[in-house]
Order: structure tokens, then C-alpha cells, then sequence
């Protein structure tokens, strides 16, 4: 009478064969500690060993076959459990690796000594990292280095704001045309009644400019007062710490706190105090808008008609007008010729 009884048998996940539920792999010596288990029936059993497990226990073949001596069961079961125990050892190496390892000692190919890899492996990797990867390195992190230095060393260029960039803008509109019809009228080549029209409105506008224009320097000078005052300050205050920390009296965290904000304050003010300067130095010069060979030319008409108004043939309200317009004008034009 056959009994159907089940078996506990797991799939190898190295070979993917169907295996009792052992410590290893029947067909390869793989560990079996996360294979899947499979309930088969015995019959299934029998069927699934004869057809995909060609692996038989010794002591099975030697049932089978009566021929075979004692002495050669023990040698294949030892060489079955030396090489389950390569197995086991090398669980932590890839399932292709434990295979080559089998597969050597199988075929009696003994693998190479350590020393040997290391004499043929180590020393080709290490000239090529000290070679080639390394110079590498250090060549991207110096020119890093290089770039990051080369933008702090670089003076900012200053960008004026809206309301600074209006008034350059037309002041030296302004007294480029004022100065132009002075000597338009000082040259004969303009009637007063036509100069008057546009001189007239040209001149107040250039005035209300310049009144702003000063408004902004007064402005920006008491800020750079207030600026330098703390920076000097600081720096003060920095030099006592340090003659503090240098004798005892302040410890190193106390050091560290104050010495991070009087820094700050250095740094910092010191920018406001550096763009402050390129401000005055951008409304004193009129962003450089006018020509130099044009500045020195509009300097000498405005500075001759304003000490000779008298022999320019027009009334003396105009005279009058002219010879203010002409001094302000030589004012502005020698602050951009000083620049």
C-alpha cells in the first residue's frame, strides 16, 4: 500500500533546485538559511530528485550499488562535508564566488596564495591612485581654492540705485546743454528771446538737481560718520579682548563669542563704509557719463563765459542768470575732472 506522506523540501536560491531542508544545498553546497520552503508529496518527491537533483547521498550509492568499498564512501563524504564547510565560511562572499571555490577544489585547481593577488593586484591600484587620481584631486581642489580667492580679491562693482542713477543722469543732460547754448548765444548764433525760452527752464531744472544731489551727499556723509565710528569701535574692542585673552582674564568662550560679533561689525560696516564711497564717488563724477576730452572742453566755455559775462550781448537779468548757471556748472565739471 503506498502512503502519501509530505516531506519539508525548499527551493536553493543559488541553483534553484527543489532540496530537503537542510543546513546546505544538496547540488551546490549553497547555505540554506532564507530559502523558500515547498511542501511536495513523497511521490512528487521521488519524481522531482530523479529528474532535476542528480545528486545522491554516498550512503544511498553505496545501498544501490554494493561494489563500491567503504573506503571510497569515506573519502566522497569527506570531501562533501570540506566542501559544505568552505561553504559556510565563505556565506558572506557572493553565491558566484562560493561556486568558483567548489568548482576549484572539485577539479583540484588550488586557489591563488594571497600573496600572490597582492603582489599582482594592490601595487597597479595604488600607482594608479597615487598617480592619476590623486594629482587629479588636489589639482581640481587648488584651482577651487584658486577661483574662490580670485572673487574675494575682486573690487564689486558698484550698481547705483534708481533714485542716485536719475539724478547723474539728467544733471549730465543738463549741464552739457546749458553750457552748449551759452556759447550758441556767446558765438552770435542765437537771438536772447530764443535763448531766454530755453535757457530759462534748462537752468532751474539744473539747480533742483543739484540741490538733490547734495541732499544725497549730506545724507551719505553722516551715515559713513556713523560707520567708520563703529568700525574704529570694534577695532578697539578686538585689541582689548585680545590683551584680555593674552593675560587670562577672558576665557576661550568668552573669546569666541565676542571676538565673532566684533568681526561682524568690522566686516560688515567695513562693506557699508566701501559702498558709501563708490556712491559719493559715482554722484561726484556723474557716473563718468560725459567724455573726458568733452569735460575739459564744457569746463573752459562754462569757467570763461562765468568771469566774462559782460561781453555777451543780452540783457542784465539774463547776464545775471547766466553768470550763477555758468559757476555751477564749472563746479560740477571740475569735480568730474578731478576724478
Amino acid at each position: 500500500m503506498e502512503i502519501n506522506s509530505t516531506v519539508e523540501i525548499v527551493r536553493c536560491p543559488y541553483c534553484n533546485s527543489i532540496v530537503p531542508k537542510q543546513l546546505y544545498c544538496r547540488k551546490c553546497g549553497y547555505v540554506l538559511l532564507n530559502a523558500t520552503p515547498i511542501t511536495l508529496s513523497e511521490q512528487t518527491k521521488k519524481t522531482e530528485k530523479n529528474t532535476a537533483n542528480p545528486y545522491i547521498e554516498p550512503a544511498k550509492i553505496a545501498a544501490k550499488d554494493p561494489e563500491i568499498s567503504a573506503y571510497e564512501q569515506l573519502q566522497q563524504i569527506r570531501r562533501e562535508a570540506k566542501i559544505r564547510e568552505d561553504a559556510r565560511q565563505s556565506k558572506v562572499e557572493s553565491p558566484a564566488q562560493v561556486e568558483k571555490e567548489i568548482l576549484r577544489k572539485n577539479i583540484g585547481i588550488e586557489t591563488p596564495s594571497p600573496s600572490v593577488e597582492k603582489i599582482f593586484s594592490e601595487p597597479v591600484i595604488k600607482d594608479v591612485k597615487a598617480e592619476i587620481i590623486e594629482p587629479l584631486i588636489e589639482e581640481k581642489i587648488i584651482s577651487k581654492e584658486e577661483k574662490v580667492l580670485a572673487q574675494k580679491n575682486e573690487p564689486k562693482i558698484y550698481m547705483p540705485d534708481l533714485y542716485v542713477k536719475e539724478i547723474v543722469e539728467k544733471m549730465a543732460k543738463s549741464v552739457k546743454y546749458e553750457v552748449n547754448l551759452v556759447q550758441l548765444l556767446h558765438e552770435g548764433q542765437m537771438t536772447e528771446e530764443i535763448f531766454t525760452r530755453l535757457f530759462n527752464g534748462m537752468a532751474d531744472e539744473t539747480h533742483g538737481l543739484i540741490t538733490r544731489r547734495e541732499e544725497v551727499m549730506n545724507e551719505l556723509n553722516s551715515l559713513m560718520k556713523g560707520y567708520e565710528s563703529t568700525v574704529v569701535s570694534a577695532q578697539q574692542g578686538m585689541k582689548l579682548l585680545e590683551l584680555r585673552k593674552s593675560i587670562g582674564d577672558a576665557s576661550d568662550e568668552e573669546y569666541g563669542v565676542k571676538s565673532a560679533a566684533l568681526n561682524w561689525d568690522i566686516k560688515h560696516y567695513g562693506n557699508k563704509i566701501v559702498e558709501g564711497r563708490q556712491r559719493a564717488d559715482y554722484l561726484s563724477s556723474l557716473g563718468k557719463l560725459i567724455p573726458e576730452d568733452e569735460v575739459k572742453d564744457l569746463h573752459k566755455v562754462s569757467a570763461e563765459c562765468s568771469e566774462d559775462v559782460s561781453s555777451i550781448n543780452v540783457s542784465k537779468s539774463t547776464q545775471e542768470r547766466i553768470k550763477k548757471a555758468m559757476e555751477e556748472a564749472t563746479s560740477i565739471l571740475s569735480d568730474i575732472y578731478k576724478k
